[in-house]
């Protein structure tokens, strides 16, 4: 038997073989290469275009929080705006409530002490208002002792428009009537009672 290093083929073709498996190492490496070149550049793209979304997301972000900075400030006007509305809703009925305690019942002027209008003269005639008064005064000679005169109209009006009053049956008709007859309230029908009252008791006060 020969050996294979005294053979040339034999060694021929051992060089070739070698040869062989070195090119293919070589071309093996060589698409490795290539495949993690490529590799690389698509890790690259994608972490550029990961941070052009992380960009994108961030200014969307930032515009969505100055958007909302400014309906946040928008509506604390509307707040501002409202409560200033209310204020002035407040200034108006607080005015025209002025207006109504200035011009006061159809009965009475608003004057200092009040005193009854011609209406309120014609309907304590017709109501005999004062023999009314006159009857109450002796139940109200120890409550008005001591008071100022403010205070004895005060209990007048709230004698009168409240329940401690409960005229005749005769006396309550005529007290409708009056009411009806002339367009007033009941309220306003009593307050002539009430301010014929007063006057009868603030003289029997001082003495």
């Amino acid at each position: 038997m020969v050996d294979w290093y005294n053979n040339p083929f034999v060694l021929i073709n051992a060089i070739l073989g070698i040869i062989a498996v070195v090119v293919l190492l070589g071309r093996g490496l060589i698409l490795i290469g290539q495949w993690k070149g490529k590799v690389d550049e698509a890790q690259s793209t994608f972490k550029t275009n990961l941070d052009s979304f992380n960009k994108e997301i961030l200014a969307e972000i930032k515009e969505i929080r100055t958007e909302t900075s400014q309906i946040r400030a928008e509506v604390n006007q509307i707040r501002i705006g409202i409560g200033q509305i209310r204020a002035g809703i407040d200034e108006i009925r607080t005015d025209i409530k002025g207006i109504f305690e200035r011009i006061g019942s159809a009965t009475a002027i608003g004057e200092s002490p009040i005193k009854l209008t011609e209406l309120g003269q014609e309907i304590s005639a017709r109501l005999d208002a004062g023999e009314i008064a006159e009857s109450l005064v002796p139940q109200f000679r120890a409550r008005v002792s001591g008071m100022l005169p403010y205070e004895v109209q005060e209990l007048c009006f709230k004698y009168m428009n409240g329940d401690e009053f409960v005229p005749r049956d005769d006396i309550r008709t005529l007290i409708l009537q009056c009411a009806f007859d002339k367009g007033l309230k009941r309220e306003q029908v009593l307050d002539v009672i009430a301010i014929e009252l007063r006057d009868r008791l603030l003289p029997k006060q001082e003495e």
